[in-house]
């Protein structure tokens, strides 16, 4: 799901709407938020109207994570992500 104000002086409505390329078909939506009062922080501008976009979305089953994806073979979660290995 992509999120989008007006006011968001850090990324464009053009961003936004091409990170649908990136999400697999069926799960991509995009809702613009606000006007040019919301900034690139809408939870703080617009925490209502963003809640019940993030509610409908998830309540329509998607956006649901169905399976996580593996860490390559010999390596850890850590690793595969970037990070170093925690100590226990």
């Amino acid at each position: 799901m992509g999120v989008w104000s007006a006011g968001d002086k850090a990324l464009t409505e053009e961003q936004m709407t091409a990170s649908s390329q990136y999400v697999a078909p069926g799960l991509w939506r995009y809702e613009r938020i606000g006007d040019e009062r919301v900034s690139h922080w809408i939870p703080r501008g617009a925490a209502a109207a963003l809640n019940a976009c993030l509610l409908d979305f998830l309540g329509a089953g998607r956006g649901r994570v169905t399976s996580m994806p593996q860490p390559a073979a010999g390596r850890s979660s850590s690793a595969a992500a970037g990070r170093p290995p925690s100590k226990l």
